[in-house]
């Protein structure tokens, strides 16, 4: 069984991420066209929750995961996981990467999970290691030099929030916040952000977003994908009063380079001057 499904490219298209699908696409940016996508059996691309053009691959039942750098053109493997386990990305600030890494075993049962981060030379090295299925690292995001993750407690339905020094391998975690409702962080500058499923908050923000968020600083700008009369709407919010800047339905994936948002749409590609409006 092949470990990655790569969309045939034909010409004019490029390759794209669908966040809300969780696919890579063949996309003309000219017309919209869609024509081959990653879909089949339980495989899934998962995106960091932050800029980047690293993704992980895999089949959730067959596994096969891979970490990935995703081009216009070409799809590279960066570093395959081993046979029985699967990687997903935690979180990156565009130099480090850090990823979880989910060990099973020969009955597919999950042994226990692990924090890694991507070497220059394309290894993993691991930062933190969690026995058993009571301790389940979900999400994560970088402040600074400071490594925050989230692990779900299935007994109580609440996630706990943890530290660690991201320079720092084996570094004990410090407990942050407990008893929160979804495991999502982000961060606002130097400020750790936390979701209860519907808003994200944090020191004096608030935003309302329920599951897609990217949060540029140096721009002043939150995106946000979500649902719309059976389309996906996407939505620039300015972060200093929480208002719509500019709005677009038909999405399939959006980049941000500099200060240009590029939306995919059904329609073709659409672009937006995110510094006009920060200002």
């Amino acid at each position: 069984m092949e470990r990655v499904v790569v969309p045939a490219l034909p010409a004019g298209h490029r390759y794209v991420f669908n966040p809300w699908d969780q696919q890579l696409v063949a996309y003309d940016p000219a017309t919209g066209d869609v024509a081959d996508t990653s879909g089949g059996r339980e495989l899934y691309y998962y995106g960091f929750p932050t800029a980047s053009t690293l993704y992980t691959v895999g089949d959730t039942v067959e596994r096969g995961f891979e970490v990935v750098e995703v081009g216009e053109h070409e799809v590279t493997t960066v570093v395959a996981a081993a046979a029985n386990e699967a990687i997903f990305p935690l979180a990156t600030d565009g130099v480090q990467a850090f990823f979880v890494i989910y060990a099973y075993d020969e009955a597919g049962a999950e042994q226990g999970r692990r924090i890694v981060r991507l070497t220059t030379e394309g290894g993993l090295d691991t930062f933190a290691s969690f026995s058993g299925p009571s301790e389940l690292v979900d999400k994560g995001v970088l402040v600074g030099d400071i490594l925050y993750y989230s692990v779900y407690d299935a007994t109580t339905d609440q996630h706990t929030v943890y530290s660690i020094p991201a320079k720092d391998p084996g570094a004990a975690p410090a407990v942050v916040l407990e008893g929160l409702e979804s495991g999502e962080l982000y961060a606002d500058e130097e400020v750790l952000l936390t979701s209860d499923g519907a808003t994200v908050s944090g020191g004096e923000a608030e935003y309302a977003c329920a599951s897609l968020c990217w949060f540029y600083d140096e721009l002043d700008i939150l995106i946000r994908i979500s649902t719309q009369e059976e389309e996906l709407l996407l939505s620039v919010i300015r972060m200093e009063d929480g208002n719509v800047a500019d709005a677009i339905s038909g999405v399939v994936g959006f980049e941000v380079h500099e200060s240009t948002l590029r939306v995919h749409t059904a329609s073709g590609d659409v672009t937006f001057d995110l510094a006009s409006d920060a200002a």
